[in-house]
């Protein structure tokens, strides 16, 4: 992680990423701030049996965006 920031920052750019729930609050001790809430329902027209038993294990699933606005400032997004 120390990398990307780095990187990041040489570049002047914020950095954008999609946080799993464990990962949050490692991504918020880093100057990382939530934007928004991410749930994803993997959808098929067709769906097989192996897609249906896989559909039936993983269920929807939530990533958060997060955002660390060049420099570690402020989140640059309004509230």
């Amino acid at each position: 992680m120390d990398w990307g920031i780095k990187k990041a920052d040489e570049k002047e750019f914020d950095f954008y990423l999609d946080s799993t729930p464990y990962g949050r609050p490692l991504y918020e001790a880093n100057g990382f701030t939530y934007l928004e809430e991410n749930i994803n329902i993997p959808k098929t027209e067709n769906p097989d049996e192996k897609w249906k038993e896989i559909e039936d294990k993983v269920g929807p699933f939530t990533f958060w965006l997060m955002v660390r606005p060049f420099g570690g400032s402020k989140s640059p997004v309004a509230d």
